[in-house]
């Protein structure tokens, strides 16, 4: 379970900074 925790963590790190990627490159366009 600990494993899922922190699977759980990162993923939502990742999807952080992939909405902050689409968010600035639709400012850019």
């Amino acid at each position: 379970f600990r494993g899922s925790r922190n699977q759980r963590v990162i993923d939502m790190n990742k999807t952080r900074e992939t909405g902050t990627i689409t968010i600035w490159d639709q400012l850019r366009r």
